[in-house]
Parts: C-alpha cells; sequence; structure tokens
C-alpha cells in the first residue's frame, strides 16, 4: 500500500548569503557541472530532465561517481547521481521534475548502500527539489526494491533552507516493513531469517542549524 509521507520540520536558521553571480541552465550537464562551486544564484528552466544510462557520459570520466573506501573501510564517497558540495548558493528549481529509472543502480558501485544524491556544504538554499523514479517500458519498478542499504537522497552540513522537496519511488522488500519490524534476518530481528531491503527515501546526517517546509516523501515502504 502506497504511503504519501508529509514532513515538516523547522529550526532556527542563519542568514543565508546570497550568491553573487545569477545564472539560468537548461540541461542536465550543466547541473551536474555545479555540483562542487559556491556563491552562485542558479534557477533552472522549468520541465522534466530525464536520467538514464546515457547521462554518466555527462560526468567526469564518462561515468557514475565512484565509490571511494576509506583506508578504515568506511564509505569517503557513496555512488550516486548528483553530489553538490559547495556553499552560499541558491538553487532555483522551481517547475523542474527530475525522472530516472531504477534499473541505473546496477552499473553504480557498491550498489547495495549507495545514495542517489548528497545535499551537503553550508548556507545553501534548494527550492523546488523533485526527485521522481519513473517505471519502464512495462511499467516495471526496478532496482529499489531488490537492493538493501543507502539512500535515494542523503543531507547533511549546515545552515540550509530548504523548500518544496519531492521524493517518489518504491523501496523496502518486502513491501511495507522495512526496520519498523527488524533490520536484519538474523534471529535477534523480529521477523527471524526474513531478509529487508532496508531502503530510505530521505536520510539526514550531521545536519544542522537547517530549516525544512513543504517536503514530500512517497513510497511503498518505512525505510529506516
Amino acid at each position: 500500500m502506497k504511503k504519501t509521507i508529509y514532513l515538516l520540520v523547522g529550526t532556527l536558521v542563519s542568514p543565508i548569503l546570497f550568491a553573487a553571480q545569477n545564472t539560468t541552465i537548461s540541461t542536465l550537464a550543466e547541473f551536474i557541472a555545479l555540483q562542487d562551486l559556491s556563491d552562485q544564484n542558479i534557477t533552472m528552466k522549468a520541465g522534466t530532465y530525464h536520467i538514464t544510462s546515457e547521462t554518466k557520459s555527462l560526468f567526469s570520466g564518462g561515468d557514475w561517481r565512484a565509490n571511494v573506501i576509506k583506508a578504515t573501510g568506511s564509505d569517503d564517497i557513496w555512488p550516486g547521481l548528483f553530489k553538490f558540495t559547495g556553499s552560499n548558493n541558491t538553487f532555483d528549481l522551481t517547475g523542474v521534475t527530475f525522472t530516472f529509472e531504477s534499473t541505473i543502480l546496477e552499473e553504480l558501485p557498491n550498489k547495495s548502500h549507495g545514495s542517489l544524491i548528497e545535499l551537503s556544504g553550508t548556507s545553501n538554499v534548494w527550492k523546488g527539489f523533485d526527485f521522481e523514479e519513473v517505471p519502464n517500458d512495462n511499467g516495471e519498478y526496478g532496482e529499489f526494491i531488490n537492493n538493501s542499504g543507502g539512500a535515494m537522497l542523503a543531507i547533511n552540513g549546515s545552515d540550509h533552507y530548504i523548500t518544496d522537496l519531492t521524493l517518489k519511488s518504491r523501496f523496502s522488500r518486502p513491501y511495507g516493513f522495512g526496520a519498523l519490524y527488524g533490520k536484519t534476518g538474523s534471529s535477534k530481528g523480529m521477523l527471524p531469517n526474513l531478509g529487508l531491503s532496508k531502503k530510505s527515501g530521505l536520510y539526514i546526517t550531521e545536519l544542522t542549524n537547517t530549516r525544512f517546509e513543504n517536503v514530500v516523501i512517497d513510497h511503498s515502504g518505512f525505510g529506516h
């Protein structure tokens, strides 16, 4: 059964330093090129931007962002589509929808624990971020229901303002469980010997002094 969750989180946020450069973009290539820059005021032309296997050619090296493992074995950079690390940026994505087929996960390194998007840095404004999984030509949803760990969107950093954020996808296997009934298939879980996919929609970690408004998460499992 589909669950639609409305999330409203409010905290005081320090004044945002508005970006100095005013730029309008209209392609995925331009959007990808902005990921590590700061002091920008970006408006993206309204429309639907579909992400396919061919989109990886737009990234440096012509492939999806690589997964880098620290010497300790922990993840330094999770694989995925977008990883924004800049600061003092304003992104106006009003009327923009990013769509993707989750079968692209098959091409990502460490797909089991990777997040597709990460928003970090400090003092960024995100307005109208809409990211949606769509079915393939047969009407089927793909890899999110078959892979564990990670999230659709991870947010960290500080002093952000994020409004009109929408995430739509299909998650945990079996549907409707997620971590609520135990995260593993071990005997310690409430459902022994049942492996759960544990995918999450929105993962907030190490995030401070940030305000969210009008957040919609629409998926078919609880995540964790």
